[in-house]
């Protein structure tokens, strides 16, 4: 894919790495959960004090408002992970989504880029809002 567009690959990187490096310096709790959201999947990355534990990823075909509470109960207690804290919700337009309410989590959502692909899009800053 990359010839046919006229560029050279240089690497190849998972989502979820890519927008823990890229949003670290919004992650300010000890104890917190990384939920990265991509068509399809929700991938939850669960951090406490002693560094990163655990990484679950389950589908998501649509109704995130309504899987995530459920989903993150589940997976936080398959991880051995602390139930609550800080939820770092990352995806594509989730800005624009109605709020997302999780109980016993503080969730901050960070909208991305349509397109991180694209080098304009990828260097674009992220949105950042809380809810309770």
């Amino acid at each position: 894919m990359a010839s046919r567009r006229g560029v050279r690959l240089r690497s190849v990187g998972a989502a979820l790495g890519e927008r823990i490096t890229r949003h670290r310096k919004a992650l300010k709790d000890a104890v917190f959960c990384f939920a990265s959201l991509e068509p399809g999947r929700l991938t939850l990355a669960f951090h406490n004090e002693s560094g990163w534990i655990a990484v679950r990823t389950r589908r998501v075909d649509n109704g995130l408002a309504e899987l995530l509470p459920g989903a993150l109960k589940q997976e936080a207690a398959a991880a051995g992970a602390t139930e609550g804290g800080t939820l770092y919700l990352v995806g594509e337009s989730l800005l624009e989504l109605p709020p997302t309410p999780v109980p016993g989590w503080k969730v901050i959502r960070i909208d991305e880029p349509s397109s991180p692909a694209s080098p304009a899009a990828a260097s674009a800053p992220a949105r950042m809002a809380a809810a309770d």
